[in-house]
């Protein structure tokens, strides 16, 4: 057979305002304040420590290990040329001489073809095997250049 649940026991009103001005005067004595001020919220960094440890050093070893990033910031600077930089108008000569390769190569190309299959059937450019074969390809190159009015 089950019990009957007790009701819980309410005090009269009189009573809570005699407790709470009791609750009120000791904290009064005691110099303590009941907290009322809204407390600035904290910053993502202040609720996980060790959460933006990790962030930080992980961060910081991708930095220092990164290549590109090392040569940038912490390498030291590759020196300039020593005489100086080559002016604009060499370099655009140099980048015309370098288009003007291919079309050397191929006015000369029946003599290149000679001197490349020696090369290939002596297996051996040191002995001069085949220097007659690459003074003619180089004579037609030089003659080609001066045709075209450019340098080598």
């Amino acid at each position: 057979m089950q019990k009957p649940p007790i009701p819980p026991y309410k005090l009269s009103p009189e009573v809570q305002e005699r407790i709470k001005q009791l609750q009120q005067r000791t904290q009064q004595d005691s110099g303590q304040r009941r907290r009322t001020a809204v407390l600035p919220k904290r910053t993502w960094i202040q609720r996980n420590p060790r959460l933006f440890q990790i962030t930080f050093i992980t961060t910081s070893l991708l930095i220092l290990f990164s290549r590109p990033l090392y040569d940038v910031f912490i390498a030291d600077p590759i020196p300039p040329p020593r005489g100086g930089a080559p002016p604009g108008h060499k370099l655009r000569k140099a980048k015309q001489r370098l288009r003007n390769y291919p079309v050397l190569l191929g006015k000369c190309a029946d003599k290149a073809a000679i001197y490349a299959a020696c090369v290939t059937r002596d297996l051996n450019v040191q002995h001069h095997i085949c220097d007659k074969e690459f003074k003619q390809f180089s004579e037609c190159v030089q003659k080609a250049a001066k045709e075209m009015k450019t340098k080598l």
